[in-house]
């Protein structure tokens, strides 16, 4: 798991978007991350780190700095569609333990059955973001059923 961050004048980190490690240099994320509510663009990610905010698991943690950030060609703000984008990362990841690239499913269809997301977001509507790494299982749901 990736966490893009926004360094502040103070030196101090707020991480408001997450991503996935899909090569040791790009990170999978949502086009809606390319700005904050400042309007600035992200300038760090932070891999390995299951805590943000505390420093017991930073010994394996890698902080990198992010090169360029783009945005899906066919992504509008308003309407949130095609919200996918890479962040190219300044330098490639190291290949340590406990950071590693994603399985990133390349088939037509999703398994069916029960499926892990995981991220630092918020854990209700309104909620702050969680600085503890987050995990729930969710089902898939049968195409027909969503029609």
């Amino acid at each position: 798991m990736a966490a893009i961050g926004w360094t502040r004048a103070d030196g101090t980190i707020d991480y408001l978007c997450g991503g996935s490690l899909i090569t040791w240099r790009y990170i999978l994320t949502a086009a809606h991350c390319a700005v904050d509510y400042k309007n600035l663009p992200p300038d760090t990610v932070r891999l390995g780190d299951t805590d943000l905010g505390s420093t017991d698991d930073d010994d394996d943690a890698q902080q990198v700095g992010i090169a360029r950030f783009i945005k899906h060609p066919q992504y509008r703000e308003s309407k949130r569609y095609y919200d996918v984008a890479l962040v190219e990362l300044a330098k490639n990841a190291a290949p340590d333990d406990p950071v590693c690239v994603a399985c990133v499913w390349r088939e037509p269809d999703a398994p069916d059955g029960i499926l892990q997301a995981v991220g630092f977001g918020a854990l209700g509507f309104g909620e702050m973001l969680s600085p503890t790494l987050q995990k729930v299982q969710l089902r898939t749901l049968d195409k027909v059923a969503m029609c």
